[in-house]
C-alpha cells in the first residue's frame, strides 16, 4: 500500500537532512585534498605538453620532406607505366578484332546446321504424333461403338414394353433444341505432344476430339433417358406380372365375404367379375396417367439412339481424312525451315566482316591520342607538386611557433581556473548547506502547518470555532518528536564558513499513516498500562476528530478496566449507538462475536466493494460518494486477557488485512502474559505501528524516527473531553443520513416506457458499491417474489416508492399493472391515487384486512383467467403467450403489500384464507406474470404467513433490523442484516436468504416533490399516447367513503328520464365495502323485519347514511303527488349542534313528497303512517301497487313519545270509549306490520342503553338490517350476537343482515358537499315529470288522542289534518325545550359542511 504523503514528507525531510550532513562532511574534507592534487597534476601536465610539442614538430617536418620526395618519384613512375600499358593495349585490340571475325563466321555455320537438324527432328515428331493421334481416335471410336451397342441392347426391351404407352412420336423439331452442339476441333502444331526430356507425347493424357466428344455425350444422354424411363413406377406396375396380384386379392376378399353370406359359387363368381372389372378400369386409368411420363423419356431416347448410330459412321470417315491432312502439313513445314536457315547464315557472315573493318579504323584513331595525353598529364603533375610542398614546409614551421606560445597561455589559464574552481567549490558548499537547511526547515514547517490545519489541538485552542474535517487525513498524529544536528554523525560543520547557515533543531508530529498501515500495537508491562490506555484514548480522539463525522466507528474491548478506561466515549452512544457498537465489551464471548462481525464486514468489503477494481476502501469511497463506507477501529486494552484462540486468530487476521478494508486496531498488550496457542505478538507487529514501554516511557519503534525522543499527546481536560464527545456525537448523527438521488437510477425521459417485461422485469432500487446499480429482478429463474423487512425508519417505504415509481417509468401500463396495499397508519400510497397512476389497478391507504383479502381474491381470479387463456392458446407462461399473441395486452402484475403482517394479527377466517391465497399466488404466479412484494417491520409474532410460503419467495431485501429479524428475513445462518447501520442501507439477496447471495446496496432517496414530478411526467406521457384516464379502485381507510364514487347511484342520477314504475324493492347505499365489490347496500324488501337500525356514537356518519339512503331511495322512484314515494324525516338533533336542521334539507334536494316532522306534529305524522298502514293492510291486494313510505328517525332517544308506555294496555276510557293508540304503540305496529306493505323505518340511536329504553327484545327483531359503529364488545354482542364491533376504528362500521346472517365491514359515506347536493338537485329536478294516473280517494283519517309532547302541553287541535298538511295550516303551539326556537321553515340555510 502507498505510504501516507504527510509521513513521506517527514521521511523526505529527515532523509534530506541526513544526506545534506553527509554531503557537507564529505565535501568539506574533499575540497582541500582534491584541489591540491589538481594543482600538482596541472604542473606535470604543462611539462609533458611542452616536450610533446617539440617532438611532434620534428617528426612532422621530416615526414613532410619525405612526402615531397615521394610524390615527385611517383609522378615519373606513373607516366612511364601508363605509356607502356597503352602501347600493349593497342596491339591486343588489333588481335582481338581479327579473332572476333573468325568466331562470328564459325558461329553462323554452326547455327545453320543446328536449325536444319531441329527442323528434321520436328518433322519426325509431327509424323509420329499424327500416327499416335489416329490410333487414339480409332480406339475412342471403338469404345463409343461398344457403349452404343450395349445401350441399344438394353434399351430395346424397355422400348418394346413402353412403346404403346408412349403414344405417337412428336414433331422432330422438338428435339433440335436438345441436340449436342459439336465443339470446334483443336489446332495442333508439329510438336504437339512433344516435350523436353524423355517421354514426350507418350506421357500426356489422351485428348478427345470434338466429334468423338459429341458422340459420347449423345450416348450418355441416351443412357440417362433410359434410366429415367426404367425408373418410372407406373409402367413397371402395369406389367401383367405385377398388376394382377392386387386384383386377385380383391377378388378373393369379395368372393370370400359374399361366399359366407350368399353361397360360395355365387360369391366366387361375383368376386372374379369384380376383380376383372376393377383391373380393367384401373389399367385404363393408370395407362392414361402413365402416358405423359413415358412419352417424356421414350421419344428422346429413341431419337438419341438413332442420332448416335448416324454419328458413328460420320466420325469413322472423319478420322481418316484428318490423318492425311496432318501428314501433308508436316512435309511442307520441313522444307520451309531448311530454306530459312541457309538465308540467315549468309546475312550473319556479311555483317561480321563489316564490323571487323570498322573496329580496326577506330583503334588507329584512339590509341595514339591516349599516348599524347599521358605525356601532357606528367608535365602538369610535376608543376603542381612544386607549387604545393615548399609552401607547406614553411607553414608548418610557422605553426609550431604559434602552438608553443598557445601552450604557455593555456597552462597559465588552467592555473587561474583551478584557483577559481577552488573558491567556487567552497561557495557551492556554503550555498548547498544553507539552502539544504532552509529546505529541511521549510519541509518541517510545511508538515507542522498541515498538521495544525488538519488536526484539532485540544490543549490550548478554543474548539468553538473548530469545524470537523470534510476529507480523510493522510495520517493521524499521536505525539511529537524533535532532533538537532548534534544527533547525526559529523552533524555540526568544522569550518567557520559553514556555521550559522540555518536552523539546527527541528520538531515534527509523530504520525500514524492513514488510511494504510494505521493499526497501533503498544507493548507494555504493568507499570506502563496507564500510559498505554491514555495513548489509546488520544488515538481514539484523533480518529474521531480527524475523520469526517460519522465516518468512524469504534469497537472497544476493556476486559480489565470493565469499560472505565473508555467511559467518556459512551457519550457517543447517546447520539448513535453504532459509533461505539452499542457498548464497551468485556467478556470473552462478546469478543469473539464482535471480531466475527468485523471479519464478516471485511469479507463483504473485499468481495462486494473492492474486488479487483479498488485497492483500498478509501479509493472505493472516492467513487462511492453518498454510500461511502465508514472506517472501523477496534480498540483492545490489555491483550490477551479474555482472548481465546479463535478470537486471537481473528484479531491477527483483522490486523493483517484490515487496513485495505478500512478496519484498524489499537492494541495495548502485555508481553509477559501468555498468548493463545498459535498467535504471537510478533505476528501483529509486522502490520502495526509499534510502541514499547522502556525506561519508564513509551518508545517508538520506527526505522526512521524511533531514535529520537517522543512526546505523546495528552488527553484534553475533562470538561473539554466530554464536550468533544457530545459535539462529535451530534455531528455524526447529523451526517449519518445518506441520500442517493433517485435520478441516479431513473431512466431518461427518452427511455420512459421503453422496457419490455415479457422475458424478465428489472427495476433498479439503489446504488450497489461505487459504480453499480442494484436492481430487483422478477421473472427470472426462482426470482419471482420478494420479501422486504426493516424496522421503523430504516427506509422500507422509500424503497417501495422507488420500486413503484421506477417500475412505472420503465414499463408502460401494457407491460405492468400495480396492486398497492398499505396497512400502515399513513398515506404512503395515496399519491398514486391522487396522480391517477396509469399502472395502478388497486390502491389501498390504511387498508383493512378484509379489503386486502378481496384484492387477493381478485388476483386469484386473475390467475384462473390467465390459466384458462394460456391453456386455450397452448402456452405455458407469460413469455410464450406474448409471443403467441403479440397484440393481446398481457402485463405483469406487481402485488405490493406494506405491513403485510396485519393480515395475520388474528388467527381467524380472514387470516386463514389470506394464507391460502398467498401461498397459491407465490407458487403459481411465476407462470402467469404475477409477482408478490411483501413488506413488514418484523416477521416475528404469533401469527404470520406460512414458512413454506416464505420459502417460495427467493428475493429477500433486508434493511436495518434486529438479529432475530435478520434470521427471519434472510435465513438461520445469515444474520448480515443486523450489521446494517443507516437508513436506506439494505441487503439484496435472491438466493432464498443464503449468505452467498448477499448484495449490499443503498436505497435511493425519492422526495415527495420529485416523486410527484415523475408521476406528472408519466401522466403527460399517457396523455401524449391518448391513453384513457386511469380509474383504479381506491380504498382510503383514513377517510369516509366518497359519494361521487358510487357508480350504481351515479347511474340512477344520470338517467335522462324517470322510470315508469318503481323497483320491487329499494336499495339504500350506506358506504363503500371493505372489499373490491359494490358499495354496501341495505335492501328493503316487502317482508317483515325489513327495517334499518343504525346504532353507535357517530352522529355525522349516521346523518350521512340517512341522506344517502334518502337520495338512493328517491332516485329509484318517479316523483308523484298521488300514490308516490313519501319520506318522513324526524330530526332529533339538539338545537346547539352544528348538525341541527341538516336532515330537513333533504326536502329541498328531492322532487318527491318529503315531510319534516317535529315534536309538535309527531303524533299526527305517526298517526298518518299508521292509518296508511291500516288501509294497505285491509286492501292487501293493492298493497303492492302502493309506493313505499320511509320513516327516518334521527337520534331516536330524543323522541320519547315513540317509547311504549308501561301503563299502555289499550283499555277503554272512563267514559266507555276505546282509548286511542299512543304514538309509541302505533310506532311498534308500524315496525311490525309496515314492511310487508311497503312502509319501512330507518332509525339511528346513539347507544344500546337508549335503544333498550325504546325497544324491547321483540321489537329489536323487527330490525333485520342493522348498522353498528364502534362500541363495546358487550353492546356489540347485544345487537348482533358478536363482539366484532368492539374492534372497529375510525370511519368504519358494520352492516348486519339477520336474514342472511352476514356481517360486512364498510366505510360510511361522509356528509355530501354543496357541489354534490347542487348537482343532485339539478339532475332530479331537470327530468320531465312522470305521467300520473287518477288519484284514488283517501279514507278519512282516524282521530288522534291528545298527547303530551313531553313538556306538559298537549295538541291544540282535535281534527286531524289531511295527509302531509302544510305547516301554515297548523295552529300555533307552545314550544317545548326539545324544539328549536324558530319553526323549521324559518331557519336559515346551514353553512357548507
Amino acid at each position: 500500500m502507498p505510504e501516507s504523503p504527510l509521513i513521506q514528507k517527514e521521511v523526505a525531510a529527515l532523509t534530506d537532512l541526513e544526506s545534506l550532513i553527509a554531503h557537507r562532511a564529505k565535501v568539506e574534507t574533499e575540497v582541500e585534498q582534491t584541489f591540491k592534487r589538481r594543482r600538482d597534476r596541472e604542473e606535470q601536465e604543462s611539462r609533458v605538453a611542452s616536450h610533446q610539442l617539440n617532438t611532434k614538430f620534428k617528426a612532422e617536418s621530416e615526414a613532410l620532406q619525405a612526402e615531397y620526395d615521394k610524390v615527385r618519384a611517383g609522378i615519373a613512375r606513373k607516366a612511364q607505366g601508363e605509356t607502356q600499358a597503352t602501347e600493349a593495349e593497342y596491339a591486343q585490340a588489333k588481335q582481338k578484332i581479327e579473332a572476333q571475325f573468325k568466331s562470328e563466321r564459325s558461329k553462323s555455320k554452326k547455327a545453320s546446321d543446328e536449325t536444319r537438324w531441329q527442323a528434321l527432328a520436328m518433322y519426325e515428331a509431327a509424323r509420329d504424333n499424327t500416327v499416335k493421334r489416329r490410333k487414339r481416335e480409332e480406339e475412342q471410336l471403338s469404345a463409343a461403338r461398344r457403349d452404343f451397342e450395349h445401350l441399344k441392347e438394353m434399351a430395346e426391351p424397355v422400348m418394346d414394353r413402353c412403346g404403346k404407352l408412349a403414344g405417337p412420336a412428336p414433331d422432330p423439331s422438338t428435339f433440335l433444341a436438345s441436340e449436342v452442339t459439336p465443339e470446334p476441333e483443336p489446332v495442333e502444331n508439329y510438336d504437339d505432344g512433344e516435350g523436353d526430356g524423355e517421354g514426350g507425347a507418350a506421357e500426356k493424357p489422351p485428348v478427345q476430339t470434338g466429334r468423338i466428344a459429341v458422340l459420347q455425350e449423345l450416348i450418355k444422354k441416351a443412357d440417362e433417358e433410359l434410366l429415367a424411363l426404367e425408373s418410372l413406377k407406373l409402367p413397371n406396375f402395369l406389367k401383367i406380372s405385377n398388376f394382377i396380384w392386387p386384383f386377385l386379392l380383391l377378388g378373393a376378399v369379395v368372393g370370400g365375404g359374399l361366399g359366407a353370406v350368399i353361397g360360395w359359387p355365387i360369391g366366387i363368381g361375383v368376386g372374379v367379375v369384380a376383380a376383372i372389372a376393377a383391373a380393367v378400369g384401373a389399367h385404363v386409368a393408370l395407362s392414361k396417367k402413365a402416358q405423359a411420363g413415358v412419352a417424356r423419356h421414350f421419344h428422346p431416347l429413341k431419337h438419341d439412339l438413332e442420332e448416335a448410330e448416324r454419328k458413328l459412321d460420320e466420325t469413322k470417315d472423319w478420322v481418316k481424312t484428318e490423318f492425311e491432312r496432318r501428314q501433308k502439313e508436316a512435309d511442307e513445314k520441313r522444307e520451309d525451315d531448311y530454306k530459312k536457315a541457309e538465308d540467315k547464315m549468309k546475312v550473319r557472315v556479311a555483317e561480321a566482316d563489316a564490323r571487323q573493318q570498322k573496329a580496326l579504323a577506330e583503334a588507329d584513331v584512339v590509341y595514339p591520342q591516349r599516348l599524347a595525353d599521358i605525356r601532357k598529364r606528367r608535365e602538369e603533375e610535376s608543376q603542381k607538386c612544386e607549387a604545393t610542398y615548399p609552401p607547406r614546409i614553411q607553414a608548418h614551421k610557422e605553426k609550431f611557433d604559434a602552438d608553443a606560445k598557445q601552450l604557455q597561455d593555456h597552462h597559465r589559464g588552467i592555473r587561474e581556473a583551478t584557483k577559481n574552481a577552488y573558491d567556487a567549490a567552497w561557495n557551492e558548499l556554503i550555498r548547498t548547506w544553507t539552502e539544504g537547511l532552509a529546505r529541511v526547515g521549510g519541509a518541517v514547517n510545511e508538515v507542522n502547518e498541515e498538521a495544525t490545519r488538519r488536526y484539532l489541538d485540544w490543549t490550548g485552542a478554543d474548539i468553538k470555532d473548530w469545524k470537523p474535517p470534510t476529507e480523510v487525513p493522510p495520517a493521524l498524529p499521536f505525539g511529537k518528536f524533535s532532533f538537532d544536528l548534534g544527533e547525526f554523525p559529523s552533524g555540526y560543520p568544522a569550518d567557520e564558513r559553514l556555521k550559522n547557515a540555518g536552523p539546527t533543531r527541528f520538531e515534527l508530529p509523530a504520525l500514524v499513516p492513514f488510511p494504510t498501515k494505521s493499526s497501533i500495537l503498544i507493548k507494555t508491562t504493568e507499570s506502563g498500562k496507564a500510559e498505554a490506555n491514555l495513548l489509546l484514548q488520544t488515538m481514539m480522539i484523533r480518529f474521531l476528530t480527524s475523520i469526517p463525522p460519522g465516518k468512524v466507528r469504534f469497537t472497544i474491548f476493556d476486559p480489565v478496566g470493565l469499560g472505565e478506561n473508555f467511559a467518556a466515549f459512551m457519550h457517543l452512544a447517546d447520539y448513535q449507538e453504532l459509533l461505539v457498537t452499542s457498548r464497551i465489551w468485556t467478556e470473552a464471548r462478546d469478543f469473539e462475536q464482535r471480531l466475527t462481525d468485523l471479519s464478516e464486514h471485511m469479507e463483504n468489503v473485499i468481495q462486494k466493494y473492492l474486488r479487483n477494481e479498488f485497492a483500498t476502501i478509501e479509493e472505493y469511497n472516492v467513487h462511492a460518494g453518498e454510500v461511502a463506507e465508514p472506517f472501523r477501529v477496534l480498540v483492545v486494552a490489555n491483550f490477551p486477557v479474555n482472548f481465546n484462540e479463535t478470537a486471537a486468530r481473528r484479531l491477527q487476521s483483522i490486523v493483517a488485512s484490515g487496513a485495505r478494508c478500512g478496519v484498524y486496531a489499537l492494541i495495548s498488550a502485555d508481553p509477559k502474559l501468555p498468548t493463545p496457542a498459535g498467535v504471537q505478538l510478533k505476528d501483529l507487529e509486522a502490520d502495526c505501528v509499534n510502541l514499547s514501554w522502556r525506561d519508564g516511557k513509551l518508545g517508538w519503534r520506527d526505522e526512521h524516527f524511533g531514535r529520537f525522543p517522543l512526546a505523546l499527546d495528552v488527553l484534553p481536560e475533562q470538561t473539554l473531553y466530554s464536550r468533544l464527545m457530545h459535539d462529535m456525537g451530534e455531528k455524526a448523527r447529523d451526517a449519518n443520513r445518506v441520500e442517493v438521488p433517485f435520478d441516479f437510477i431513473a431512466p431518461t425521459p427518452d427511455k420512459f416506457w421503453s422496457w419490455n417485461s415479457g422475458k424478465v422485469m428489472e427495476v433498479p432500487l439503489g446504488r450497489a458499491g461505487a459504480t453499480k446499480l442494484q436492481p430487483i429482478t422478477l421473472g427470472k429463474g426462482t426470482s419471482q417474489h420478494a420479501l422486504v423487512a426493516g424496522k421503523t425508519g430504516s427506509g422500507k417505504s422509500t424503497l417501495l416508492h422507488a420500486l413503484i415509481t421506477n417500475a412505472a417509468l420503465r414499463y408502460s401500463p401494457d407491460q405492468l399493472e400495480l396492486y398497492l396495499i398499505d396497512f400502515k397508519k399513513g398515506v404512503e400510497f395515496k399519491v398514486y391515487a391522487e396522480m391517477e397512476l396509469p399502472h395502478a389497478k388497486v390502491i389501498a391507504v390504511e387498508s383493512e384486512r378484509e379489503f386486502g383479502l378481496s384484492v387477493l381474491q381478485r388476483l386469484d381470479a386473475e390467475l384462473k383467467f390467465r390459466g384458462d387463456l394460456y391453456r386455450d392458446t397452448g402456452v405455458q407462461d407469460l413469455r410464450g403467450f406474448r409471443e403467441a399473441k403479440p397484440d393481446y395486452p398481457m402485463p405483469r402484475i406487481l402485488f405490493v403489500v406494506d405491513e403485510f403482517q396485519e393480515f395475520f394479527v388474528e388467527d381467524d377466517k380472514v387470516a386463514q384464507e389470506v394464507s391460502l391465497l398467498l401461498d397459491r399466488m407465490v407458487r403459481q404466479g411465476r407462470a402467469f406474470g404475477v409477482h408478490v412484494i411483501l413488506g413488514s417491520q418484523t416477521l416475528g409474532g404469533a401469527y404470520s404467513v406460512g414458512r413454506a410460503t416464505l420459502g417460495q419467495m427467493a428475493i429477500r431485501i433486508a434493511l436495518q433490523c434486529s438479529e432475530a429479524d435478520a434470521h427471519l428475513i434472510l435465513s438461520e445462518e445469515n444474520s448480515a442484516a443486523r450489521l446494517l447501520t443507516r437508513p436506506g442501507e439494505a441487503i439484496y439477496n435472491d438466493a432464498n436468504g443464503l449468505p452467498e447471495g448477499n448484495n449490499l446496496f443503498q436505497v435511493v432517496w425519492l422526495s415527495d416533490k420529485r416523486r410527484q414530478e415523475y408521476l406528472q411526467d408519466i401522466l403527460d406521457l399517457a396523455k401524449a399516447q391518448n391513453r384513457p384516464p386511469a380509474s383504479p379502485i381506491v380504498f382510503e381507510g383514513n377517510l369516509p367513503a366518497d359519494t361521487r364514487k358510487n357508480a350504481l347511484l351515479n347511474k340512477l342520477l344520470e338517467a335522462a328520464e324517470w322510470a315508469e314504475q318503481g323497483p320491487r324493492y329499494e336499495q339504500a347505499w350506506l358506504g363503500d365495502a371493505i372489499a373490491i365489490k359494490d358499495p354496501t347496500v341495505a335492501v328493503f324488501r316487502p317482508q317483515s323485519g325489513s327495517n334499518l337500525l343504525i346504532i353507535g356514537q357517530n352522529a355525522e356518519a349516521a346523518l350521512a347514511m340517512f341522506m344517502m339512503a334518502a337520495v338512493s331511495i328517491a332516485a329509484q322512484h318517479p316523483p308523484r303527488k298521488h300514490n308516490g314515494l313519501k319520506l318522513y324525516l324526524l330530526d332529533g338533533t339538539p338545537v346547539d349542534s352544528w348538525l341541527n336542521g341538516k336532515l330537513g334539507q333533504i326536502a329541498d334536494w328531492l322532487p318527491h313528497t318529503v315531510k319534516n316532522v317535529t315534536q309538535r306534529n309527531l303524533a299526527a305524522s305517526i298517526n298518518e303512517v299508521a292509518v296508511e298502514l291500516g288501509r294497505r293492510r285491509d286492501n292487501s291486494g293493492s298493497a303492492e301497487e302502493q309506493a313505499p313510505i320511509y320513516v327516518f328517525i334521527y337520534d331516536l332517544q330524543r323522541f320519547r313519545d315513540l317509547r311504549k308506555g308501561d301503563d299502555d294496555f289499550g283499555f277503554s276510557s272512563s267514559f266507555g270509549e276505546e282509548k286511542a293508540a299512543s304514538p309509541g304503540t302505533q310506532f311498534s305496529e308500524i315496525l311490525r306490520e309496515g314492511p310487508p306493505v311497503g312502509i319501512h323505518v330507518i332509525v339511528w340511536c346513539d347507544s344500546v342503553n337508549n335503544m333498550n329504553r325504546t325497544f324491547d327484545r321483540n321489537a329489536l327483531r323487527e330490525f333485520e338490517l342493522r348498522v353498528l359503529f364502534q362500541m363495546s364488545a358487550n353492546d356489540s354482542s347485544t345487537v348482533i350476537d358478536s363482539p366484532v364491533a368492539g374492534k372497529l376504528g375510525e370511519n368504519r362500521a358494520l352492516f348486519y343482515s339477520e336474514e342472511e346472517n352476514r356481517i360486512e365491514k364498510f366505510r360510511p359515506y361522509g356528509l355530501p358537499d354543496d357541489a354534490w347536493i347542487a348537482e343532485v338537485k339539478h339532475k332530479l329536478f331537470s327530468r320531465p315529470a312522470p305521467v300520473e294516473p287518477e288519484p284514488i280517494p283517501e279514507p278519512e283519517p282516524a282521530p288522534v288522542a291528545s298527547q303530551d309532547n313531553g313538556n306538559g302541553h298537549g295538541n291544540r287541535y282535535d281534527d286531524l289534518p289531511p295527509a302531509f298538511p302544510d305547516d301554515d295550516e297548523l295552529p300555533p303551539v307552545f314550544p317545548n325545550f326539545d324544539e328549536p326556537a324558530e319553526p323549521a321553515e324559518a331557519e336559515t340555510k346551514p353553512d357548507n359542511f
